[in-house]
């Protein structure tokens, strides 16, 4: 596909969002696959996917982002989600299952047979706390994203690269205070 074609997808992207195109199951999906396939060749589509990403100005921009980002299914559409997600929509059917694309891999048994094994997502994991830390309007779907990570080691296990928690400098520049514990200073 050359540079003019692949530009003209995110235009098709635009278009559909703004209501100029139809909005079937029929038009979303082969969209998205293709706009997904041209991402993953050239790093001007990701940046236009990206830029969108930061800028959701609908609830159907968002659906159509995250299932593009589920298509790409890597470490940086993973990240691109954290931008995508806010606390006013709710996290969807694609967006959990591009969390638990990244952080499980499948691994063939033989045939068409395979078994699912935990991947390293610390990257995704320490973003997504960051995101819960520092804005309200994306909290409780940062969480809800980290327990859906939580879901998976839960299920697979966890990778033997990857720590239990993803941030520990923060934790120790910002110790649990004892009192949410609990614990006052005639206990201690």
């Amino acid at each position: 596909m050359n540079a003019k074609a692949q530009g003209y997808l995110l235009d098709l992207f635009d278009r559909l969002c703004s209501g100029e195109l139809p909005r079937g199951h029929d038009t979303v999906d082969p969209m998205a696959k293709a706009i997904a396939r041209a991402a993953k060749l050239d790093d001007t589509i990701r940046a236009g996917i990206r830029a969108r990403c930061r800028n959701v100005s609908s609830a159907l921009q968002r659906q159509v982002l995250a299932r593009i980002l589920l298509e790409i299914a890597d470490d940086d559409s993973a990240l691109m989600l954290c931008d995508l997600v806010h606390d006013e929509f709710p996290i969807t059917y694609d967006m959990e299952r591009l969390v638990e694309a990244v952080a499980t891999t499948h691994v063939p048994a033989g045939g068409s047979s395979y078994y699912v094994k935990p991947r390293e997502a610390s990257h995704l994991q320490k973003r997504l706390l960051e995101t819960a830390r520092k804005d309200l309007n994306r909290r409780a779907s940062s969480l809800e994203l980290l327990a859906v990570i939580t879901q998976c080691r839960l299920e697979h296990g966890f990778p033997a690269n990857e720590l239990i928690h993803p941030d520990i400098e923060a934790i120790r520049q910002n110790p649990v205070s004892w009192q949410l514990l609990g614990v006052t200073d005639e206990s201690r």
